[in-house]
């Protein structure tokens, strides 16, 4: 609690701090271990932007390995862009090249977008779902590649997530650039910024579209011999 006061005071180093001691009583007590990997990311992100470049990497390094042993993919996703953000910020071509592929080492799309749904960032796997290339979604809105019959429903709790924060996980539809849809799965979550605002959304997208057509390959036969009795 005292690190969620200090984070909306805007005082990320006193944030960091509080998460701190708060890992440790969860460690050191053995409870509530599921949520360790959400302090831990939030830990790495009060640490970067209190400008502690190097303690946020160390635990953005620790916070991923434990979320993606735990397959845990929102923190895993949030722990490489901190990971990724503290490379780059060194100007280097090798940070910066090391920064993309962390975040391109996912086997999840990933997409950050501001609270009106423009993408900034995307990572290969969410350009590979589309079927679009990196700079024919940057920029552009979310909902413009929603399949229409989605949309209404994607939007509703998209706008919510963006006012108020939390998040949401919807099966809906993509559509690629021949129209072709796309079954994915998507984890979408707020990312808090000074003063307790949203700065970004944070969606993680996994390809499901064979999955349906399983599902619903399944439903077919059933309905068949059911109807055939």
């Amino acid at each position: 609690t005292a690190g969620l006061a200090a984070l909306v005071a805007w005082d990320f180093g006193q944030a960091a701090h509080h998460f701190s001691d708060a890992l440790a009583l969860i460690q050191n007590v053995s409870i509530a271990a599921d949520i360790e990997t959400e302090i831990l990311v939030c830990m790495a992100e009060c640490q970067y932007l209190s400008g502690h470049t190097e303690q946020a990497l160390a635990t953005a390094m620790e916070s991923a390995a434990i979320s993606r042993r735990r397959s845990n993919r929102i923190t895993e996703c949030r722990s490489l862009i901190v990971w990724g953000s503290v490379l780059a910020q060194g100007g280097s071509v090798e940070g910066a090249r090391e920064a993309r592929a962390l975040f391109d080492q996912a086997l999840v799309g990933i997409v950050e977008t501001e609270p009106d749904g423009r993408i900034v960032t995307v990572n290969g796997r969410f350009c590979e779902i589309m079927g679009r290339s990196g700079p024919d979604v940057i920029g552009r809105r979310m909902q413009e590649f929603t399949d229409p019959d989605d949309l209404t429903r994607d939007d509703i709790k998209f706008r919510a997530v963006a006012a108020d924060g939390g998040g949401f996980v919807l099966d809906k539809r993509y559509l690629r650039p021949d129209g072709t849809p796309v079954w994915v799965r998507n984890n979408v979550s707020a990312i808090v910024g000074p003063g307790g605002k949203v700065a970004r959304l944070l969606t993680v997208s996994e390809d499901v579209t064979e999955r349906r057509r399983l599902r619903d390959e399944l439903e077919r036969r059933v309905a068949e011999r059911t109807e055939a009795l």
